[in-house]
């Protein structure tokens, strides 16, 4: 019978492999779609995107040296080194020695500060800002009476964003803030920054330029997300190569001290790997898309589910029949009940980024349960393995053994231990900012910001949001909302804003323009010629050259110009036939700023403000409050569940993990002066293996096996878990310094609770 059983669970484990397979999983990465649907909009999800994958495929190098010649040099070594690639694409001085916009829209785009002038009839200021461009010879483009002798077009190109803080030398960008000679490379990745084809071939081209760096004594600084994540990516290896590989081998020297064969390492990983392939393979038919944040979360269960494999092994170890008995199913199953009711519970909060997280470890744990009870007993004769004997005394002598006046002693220490633990927990404030989670070190990140600055990058992440059904409304409604930006600029509160409608009016907007300059022609054409000295048939072509071109500038045209190619992230079309523009802000946005901002798109239906920083804090924190009250309920439940098998005897399974939980909880709080949501979910996985450890010894009286089996599952999950407070990625140490004294303390307190025997061996 159970071999029947075991070859329909590996057809249904090798045909729900196959189906998930076909359906190609599709993984997001994403930390917006992580939030509730009410809470969130496709809109402002697209935006969001838009602008990540923008900033991201950005790389600038800036090169500098006191000798201009050396500068130049160097940056032509450098640009000839990175032309060697096919994923960069250079924004090189040629493509924007092209007019930003075609002269040809001088009079239905104007400048901010010409159409005030017009708007408020000031002709006369505009006279004399194309006298003042007549006799300048450093003008922003010369004037030509025919076409333009208004300066029109000089005006706007002041205010076009393509003018940034450089200057075009010898084909090259020059910056002009700088007080040596500086140079700037621009590039666009073509693949995504964290692809790791795209960090292999660009690290050996990066690796040839600070070389170069060294030996010509050249300061050069770079900056772009690739930057950073190819740094992580560095990070991950080494950690892999060390902690990782250093955990492995631990575990296979652990086994193999242990057991004096390999064997059981295989039945070790075989449930882990079966747990791990259903987990994903279900998770994957479920839900449209895998949130690579539910691995993170969904390691834990290997923790846990490696106690199945080890109680029976070392449960079937020296004994006559290679049989499940009673007694280790009971303990295995109430073990499984109480785990997945801990991880089941994540799935009744409203964020589906936890839902699945409680899919995947449940799913998890039930498929490695099913594979130790149907496959082990089949897999192969373990009664042959015994334990080494050195293994029992190593046990004995560690296991903490307690007096009548130990006990109480350790006791008063427990409760002391958690009660204080517990008030440190609650005076020390929560840490959910992305600075606790930052990768990259000081130096990468100064280095960064030192390029922004000397390139005069001082955009800030934080946007306006706009949306209408079409995009003439759009652009309509951005105008609208620029004379309310224009009054907080006016007041000091924001030093600029880039926005869609500068560059692109609304065609109602341009028909306005150019009645004002009709009226600007009509008043001051005839005076402004004269006031040159040309002759009346130049006046009377200029005139005539204005009246037949009248052109209006549409969206296409605007598109493919230089300066729409620069802002082509700023208008997203979306799926549903809608448009969005995005608002960006210069220089520094104070918290009253924001309010303001925020109370501003709260007046309407069609504005958001978007703080996608603040967004991802508030995310963490909403998930780290979902994720406490879960494990309070699954403390409570489990509680509940098992009162009704041991009765008063429940303190004794449930005191272990819940005061190994508080205390390494208040240990982390004090070492990093707060906690978060990858703390709170490290508690999960201290919850699970500390009930396991309560569970089994009750049910098997404290036999020599159960508390073995516990020990080994102890020291694999500290060797696959605890080292990772080594770790520098703070997502894993923050995982890591919870494990390690969580476990230690579960470890120590058991015994306490349930002594073990020693007195006579179970296999005798």
């Amino acid at each position: 019978m159970q071999k029947i059983a075991a070859y329909i669970w590996l057809t249904f484990v090798i045909g729900i492999c196959y189906v998930a397979w076909l359906k190609e999983p599709h993984f997001e990465s994403s930390i917006t779609s992580l939030l509730p649907q009410s809470e969130q909009s496709q809109y402002r999800e697209d935006a969001v995107r838009s602008q990540s994958e923008a900033m991201g495929q950005l790389l600038t190098l800036t090169i500098q040296h006191h000798n201009v010649q050396q500068a130049q040099q160097a940056t032509e070594t450098i640009r000839n080194i990175l032309s060697e690639s096919s994923i960069l694409i250079e924004q090189s001085p040629s493509s924007l020695q092209q007019q930003p916009m075609n002269a040809k829209y001088r009079y239905s785009v104007l400048s901010s500060h010409v159409y005030k002038n017009l708007k408020h009839k000031q002709f006369d200021k505009q006279s004399a800002f194309a006298l003042g461009q007549l006799f300048n010879p450093v003008a922003s483009a010369p004037i030509d009476l025919i076409r333009d002798p208004f300066s029109l077009y000089s005006s706007y190109l002041q205010d076009s964003p393509v003018v940034g803080q450089f200057k075009i030398q010898q084909g090259l960008f020059r910056l002009t803030t700088q007080s040596e000679p500086t140079f700037a490379l621009f590039y666009r990745l073509s693949d995504n920054a964290f692809s790791l084809s795209t960090q292999s071939q660009l690290e050996p081209l990066l690796e040839r330029i600070i070389d170069y760096k060294k030996t010509n004594k050249v300061a050069l600084k770079m900056s772009g997300l690739v930057i950073h994540a190819s740094h992580g990516t560095k990070q991950a290896k080494q950690e892999i190569s060390t902690i990782g590989i250093g955990s492995l081998i631990g575990i296979i020297l652990l086994i193999l001290v242990t057991f004096r064969c390999l064997k059981p390492l295989l039945y070790i990983l075989l449930p882990i790997s079966i747990g791990t392939l259903i987990s994903l393979a279900i998770t994957t038919l479920i839900f449209p898309r895998v949130h690579l944040i539910t691995f993170a979360f969904g390691a834990g269960l290997v923790g846990v589910a490696v106690d199945y494999s080890m109680h029976y092994i070392c449960a079937q170890s020296g004994q006559k029949k290679n049989r499940l008995s009673k007694a280790l199913l009971v303990g295995l199953l109430l073990g499984l009940i109480s785990s997945v009711l801990a991880y089941a519970g994540l799935a009744l909060t409203p964020f589906p980024g936890l839902r699945q997280i409680a899919v995947f470890s449940s799913v998890g744990l039930i498929s490695s349960w099913i594979t130790v009870i149907l496959w082990l007993p089949l897999a192969s004769d373990l009664t042959h393995m015994t334990l080494h004997s050195h293994i029992l005394n190593i046990c004995q002598r560690l296991t903490p053994t307690y007096s009548q006046q130990r006990r109480k002693l350790a006791t008063l220490i427990i409760l002391v231990l958690s009660f204080l633990g517990a008030y440190i927990i609650c005076v020390t404030p929560a840490n959910d900012g992305l600075k606790s989670l930052q990768t990259s070190t000081s130096d990468l990140l100064n280095e960064d910001r030192a390029v922004q600055k000397a390139i005069g990058n001082t955009y800030q992440s934080t946007f306006l949001l706009i949306t209408a059904p079409d995009l003439e409304a759009l652009i309509q409604q951005e105008e609208q909302t620029r004379l309310a930006l224009n009054h907080l600029k006016k007041q000091g509160k924001i030093d600029n804003y880039q926005s869609v409608s500068q560059s692109l009016p609304s065609y109602v907007q341009q028909q306005r323009n150019l009645e004002l300059v009709s009226k600007l022609y009509d008043s001051q054409l005839t005076l402004l010629m004269s006031q040159i000295g040309v002759s009346p048939d130049v006046t009377e072509q200029a005139q005539q050259f204005f009246n037949q071109n009248q052109s209006i500038l549409t969206f296409e045209v605007w598109q493919n110009s230089p300066l729409g190619q620069l802002m082509a992230n700023q208008l997203i079309h979306h799926d549903d036939g809608y448009f969005s523009s995005i608002v960006r802000f210069q220089g520094k946005i104070s918290d009253s700023t924001k309010q303001i901002l925020k109370q501003f798109a709260s007046e309407s239906s069609s504005v958001e403000f978007i703080d996608p920083i603040a967004d991802i804090s508030n995310t963490l924190k909403l998930y780290r409050i979902q994720l406490t009250t879960c494990l309070l309920a699954a403390y409570l439940v489990v509680s509940g569940l098992l009162f009704i098998r041991y009765r008063k005897e429940l303190w004794k399974i449930i005191l272990p993990p819940l005061a190994a939980s508080i205390i390494s909880f208040a240990i982390a709080t004090l070492i990093n002066g707060g906690y978060n949501l990858f703390n709170i979910t490290a508690l999960i996985l201290v919850f699970g293996i500390g009930l396991d450890m309560g569970i089994f010894i009750k049910e098997s009286n404290g036999a020599i096996h159960t508390w073995i089996a516990v020990t080994l599952s102890t020291i694999t999950s500290l060797l696959a878990f605890g080292l990772l407070i080594l770790s520098k990625t703070p997502v894993l140490y923050q995982f890591g310094i919870i494990v390690l004294p969580g476990l230690l303390v579960v470890w120590v307190l058991t015994p306490f609770v349930q002594p073990v025997s020693y007195g006579k061996n179970r296999n005798e």
